[in-house]
């Protein structure tokens, strides 16, 4: 049919080593994707609305159109705006779904029931297994921490800051000795700080070392524990 062949043809941006890739849409809207994260739409919205598929996560900063709604599909979650910024997280192995809103109106929908409707700093945490929906008012600053370009660990384990640098550096991280996943610290690190400059100081802290597989895409902690 008709839509079958508006999806045919889909533009597909996918940021791998490449973070904070942003991306002007057919209608204005600007989108800046995370690490290891992926957009798909279309080169021209049709007249009902502007659909788009994440995979990952990503900051939309939405052209208000009043006549067409702006649809984000995140698997079976629908994230549905006229104009506003918002943050989708939802990372593949993953099973929550997490909106976050910075600016205006989002209404958040599984299968055409509608799960929350979310102001400023509000976001909505749906477990795509449970169905389990939790909304929150939240610290947008901390949210966005990836979209401004500077690491900041504050308190954080060893298990979330491999998440953030994986994202951030479109790499894996994997840990020898289970026990470090615990491990917690505090640090910052700037945009221009490098992968490596970033494991030797998190390693220094944590009496860590770190090795590359040969292809550079997989890093390796090694440890006896926390210090």
């Amino acid at each position: 049919g008709k839509q079958d062949k508006q999806l045919a043809r889909v533009n597909k941006v996918e940021s791998t080593t490449q973070p904070h890739q942003v991306i002007s849409l057919p209608d204005g809207t600007k989108v800046t994707l995370n690490g290891n994260s992926r957009l798909e739409y279309p080169p021209v919205f049709n007249e009902q609305f502007r659909e788009v598929n994440l995979v990952g996560e990503a900051f939309f900063e939405v052209t208000h159109d009043e006549k067409r709604p702006f649809l984000v599909h995140t698997g079976s979650i629908v994230t549905r705006v006229l104009g506003t910024s918002f943050n989708i997280k939802a990372v593949p192995g993953e099973k929550d779904v997490a909106v976050t809103v910075i600016s205006g109106k989002v209404q958040v929908m599984e299968n055409k029931k509608v799960l929350g409707l979310l102001i400023k700093d509000d976001q909505i945490v749906v477990n795509t297994e449970s169905h389990e929906v939790q909304q929150s008012k939240v610290e947008v600053r901390d949210i966005m921490q990836w979209k401004t370009e500077d690491l900041v660990f504050e308190d954080i384990s060893w298990e979330r800051a491999a998440i953030m640098i994986a994202n951030r550096y479109g790499i894996s991280i994997r840990f020898e000795n289970e026990a470090m996943r615990n491990c917690r610290f505090s640090g910052t690190f700037l945009s221009d700080n490098g992968l490596e400059q970033v494991l030797d100081v998190i390693c220094m802290l944590t009496n860590a070392k770190w090795s590359k597989d040969a292809e550079g895409k997989t890093i390796t902690i090694k440890g006896t524990g926390c210090p």
